[in-house]
């Protein structure tokens, strides 16, 4: 062993002494690879089953540069999408939960809290889509918010993998759609099914296959692909319609309700017209 080491220039106390830090850098290091593990599983899983459904029915042709080219910025994504938990986790804990013990005290919200799981579930899931409506309708309306929603908008050409490309502003935001699980006590594993799922189900609505005449009977309730495209056409007037986030029931309370059969898809571009350059500030979102 002596002549190894002399050899290579290194003993066999330095190689312990640089494993022992290497394991302490990774033990640190061990929630933040777990955050990035759970991000990168939905995103592969999702990508299989749509690229696979997109590839048998493709709505339009997508370039390979554009392909390329998200992939190059998903790192970017998957840090935003870290950071942003981090952020909003660190708020939940010293905060919210917080208020929403005090507010066990209340005689109303104690009955809601003992309320079926099942229901509380479902007021979660109606109080997300609210929520998310709302600020997707101020993204549109109000300058200060659209810069942090302007990236996702900038994309011509649209697919499954466009369907996580938000700024790092506007994934802190969509972060509180979440508050009726937490305020509602729902379990933390049920949260986390049904953010699986409906990271799933971005992907889906923003994914390029071709209108289904299924999709109007489904659009009485959820959101579809062909429901979502309205929203991203590179007109300014249909960017402001169909902002439903899982359901459709807002769009139409509110007024902002397209049928997508009144639009003949072959005519429609996606994106902002004129093009501009992508700009750190679009990708931070301020």
């Amino acid at each position: 062993m002596l002549y190894v080491d002399q050899a290579f220039g290194f003993s066999t106390s330095n190689i312990s002494f640089a494993g022992i830090w290497l394991a302490k850098l990774i033990y640190l290091l061990q929630p933040y690879i777990y955050l990035f593990i759970f991000p990168i599983l939905i995103i592969i899983t999702s990508g299989v089953i749509l690229w696979i459904w997109e590839f048998g029915q493709p709505l339009r042709q997508i370039d390979l540069e554009t392909i390329f080219q998200d992939l190059k910025e998903l790192p970017i994504i998957l840090v935003f999408i870290v950071l942003s938990a981090q952020i909003y986790g660190y708020i939940e804990h010293h905060y919210i939960l917080p208020v929403s013990g005090w507010g066990q005290h209340i005689h109303l919200w104690h009955m809601v809290l003992h309320s079926p799981l099942w229901l509380r579930i479902i007021l979660a899931i109606l109080l997300k889509d609210l929520i998310a409506y709302s600020y997707h309708l101020a993204m549109h309306h109000n300058m200060i918010f659209w810069r942090s929603h302007k990236w996702h908008h900038m994309q011509d050409q649209m697919y499954w993998l466009k369907g996580n490309k938000n700024s790092l502003v506007a994934k802190f935001i969509a972060k509180w759609d979440l508050i009726g699980f937490v305020l509602l006590g729902i379990p933390l594993d049920l949260t986390l099914i049904f953010v699986t799922a409906y990271s799933f189900f971005t992907f889906f609505v923003h994914s390029n296959i071709q209108w289904q005449p299924w999709m109007k009977y489904v659009e009485w309730v959820l959101v579809t692909p062909r429901y979502h495209m309205v929203h991203h056409s590179s007109n300014i007037d249909l960017q402001r319609k169909n902002l439903g986030d899982l359901f459709t029931f807002c769009d139409r309370i509110f007024g902002t309700y397209v049928n997508p059969e009144t639009l003949d898809i072959k005519q429609q571009k996606f994106g902002i017209l004129p093009k501009e350059p992508l700009t750190v500030r679009d990708i931070v979102g301020l």
